[in-house]
C-alpha cells in the first residue's frame, strides 16, 4: 500500500516538474523575442527582397500575358487540327 502511494506521488511530482519546465521554456522564448528588437527585425522580410520577388512575378506575368492574347491564324488552324484528331481518337467508329 505504501509503495503505491509513493509511486503515485513520484509520478505526480515528475509530471509537475516537466510541466513547469515546459512553461518556463515557453515564457523564456516569448520574453527573448520582446527584449531583443534586433532579432525581430531580422525576422521581418527584407523590403528589397520583396521588391525583387514582385518584379519577378511581374516579368512572368508579362510573358504569360502576351501568350494569353488572340491566336494567330496558323495557331488557330493547328489547334482545330489537334482537336479534330483528338475527336477521331476518342469517337472512333466501331465496326
Amino acid at each position: 500500500m505504501m509503495k503505491k502511494i509513493t509511486g503515485r506521488l513520484c509520478l505526480a511530482l515528475l509530471t509537475l516538474v516537466c510541466a513547469a519546465q515546459g512553461f518556463a521554456q515557453q515564457r523564456d522564448a516569448n520574453s527573448d523575442q520582446r527584449n531583443n528588437p534586433a532579432q525581430q527585425q531580422s525576422a521581418q522580410p527584407d523590403p528589397r527582397a520583396q521588391q525583387r520577388q514582385e518584379a519577378d512575378r511581374a516579368a512572368r506575368g508579362q510573358a504569360e500575358g502576351a501568350r494569353q492574347g488572340k491566336l494567330s491564324p496558323e495557331e488557330r488552324q493547328a489547334l482545330r487540327r489537334q482537336i479534330d484528331e483528338a475527336g477521331h481518337d476518342i469517337y472512333r467508329t466501331r465496326r
